[in-house]
């Protein structure tokens, strides 16, 4: 299984986890549960205990010029400007391609003997075909389908936003070539489910941790709020809505709105307001969040799954989150996820009566064992 962070840094920054990275750390821990893994890195420091070897070059760059080309070209349709989203299909293809040695590549598959391979949609593009597969379970990890994309920027800008050759093949390919796709959200499944056929679809979700505490709200509790996020369209437009919300229904003096994250730089723009706190990048971010208490979550697009709401809920904090957020949390709404799309006065006394019960973590870790047991073929 592969996981290269010098790729992602390159987009969100150095050492930053975005949520490909993030999501595939947590599937090798599941998975290591029942079966042995070799972790494919550039970060070999983060799986301590497991073999992990490379097929990366060591200084993968940007390819100057092709990303302007893409944005350009393979544009949202509807985006106020090139620059505030983009499908990236195409883009992230070349740059894996492009940092891959492929000396080091034919060198790992003669070496290495694995039963099951996990590819991810941008390997798959262009090593399921590889001869050092051939003889090889190939098990599809697809972290945000085109379809599920195309979907959400068609309902956030209202224009029709047609796959590209290269989408639209990486999309058959995963239902046509797949003994066994693993998806991360319920919707993502759903979708998956109704096009294959003869194909196993699983889904894994974002490991939650059982926290030591669950937070409680009293009446006279000064409530600190929170929204982390990397500076891209989605993060920007979810604060945005958080930060509106904040100030709209947060206690002058009392209640705060804490920020962190390069998404800092959107509030930096518009001023930050009373009660607001910016932070920027911080080197321990759960030393940081906690102390908060409830995590602001008002999305409304995307094509994967929060993971910063896995990661409040293993902090023990409550979520204030849209339907459209918590959809992957079902087993948390009520008790640990309070659904923000309600009366803010109701909404609020939700936080204030929400159940510290762990029973919600005890039913979402069991689901998420058993798809890692369906992941690696343990009964």
């Amino acid at each position: 299984m592969s996981i290269p962070y010098a790729l992602e840094g390159i987009e969100h920054g150095k050492g930053v986890l975005n949520g490909s990275t993030a999501i595939a750390e947590m599937l090798v821990a599941a998975i290591s549960e029942f079966a042995e893994v070799t972790v494919v890195t550039d970060r070999p420091d983060r799986f301590s205990g497991h073999r992990t070897v490379s097929i990366f070059r060591e200084n993968p760059i940007r390819a100057h010029g092709f990303e302007e080309f893409w944005r350009r070209e393979y544009r949202v349709f509807g985006a106020p400007t090139a620059g505030d989203f983009s499908r990236d299909s195409l883009y992230r293809v070349f740059q894996l391609a492009n940092a891959v040695d492929p000396g080091r590549l034919d060198a790992i598959l003669a070496e290495t003997d694995c039963e099951v391979v996990v590819l991810n949609r941008q390997e798959h593009f262009f090593l399921s075909r590889h001869p050092g597969l051939c003889d090889r379970k190939l098990v599809f990890f697809t972290h945000d389908s085109h379809y599920q994309r195309k979907l959400s920027y068609e309902e956030n800008y209202g224009a029709a936003q047609p796959l590209t050759h290269v989408e639209q093949a990486i999309e058959s390919a995963f239902v046509a070539e797949a003994g066994k796709l693993v998806t991360i959200s319920v919707e993502e499944q759903t979708h998956f489910s109704r096009l294959a056929t003869g194909c196993e679809v699983v889904l894994f979700r974002p490991t939650i941790a059982r926290p030591q505490r669950l937070v409680e709200l009293a009446e006279q509790t000064a409530v600190r709020f929170y929204f982390i996020g990397v500076n891209n369209f989605v993060n920007r437009q979810t604060m945005a809505r958080a930060h509106e919300w904040f100030l709209e229904n947060g206690r002058p003096g009392a209640d705060e709105f804490h920020v962190f994250g390069s998404v800092c730089h959107a509030v930096e723009a518009v001023g930050a307001d009373q009660g607001v706190f910016l932070h920027g990048h911080v080197d321990d971010l759960a030393c940081a969040v906690a102390g908060m208490h409830v995590l602001l979550a008002p999305i409304q697009s995307g094509s994967g799954v929060p993971l910063k709401v896995a990661d409040a809920l293993g902090a023990g904090h409550l979520v204030l989150a849209s339907a459209f957020g918590a959809d992957s949390y079902p087993e948390f709404i009520g008790s640990r996820i309070v659904l923000s799309d309600g009366d803010a006065g109701q909404v609020l006394d939700a936080l204030r009566a929400a159940p510290a019960t762990y029973v919600p973590y005890e039913a979402y870790a069991s689901k998420n064992r058993q798809a890692a047991r369906q992941i690696v073929g343990v009964e």
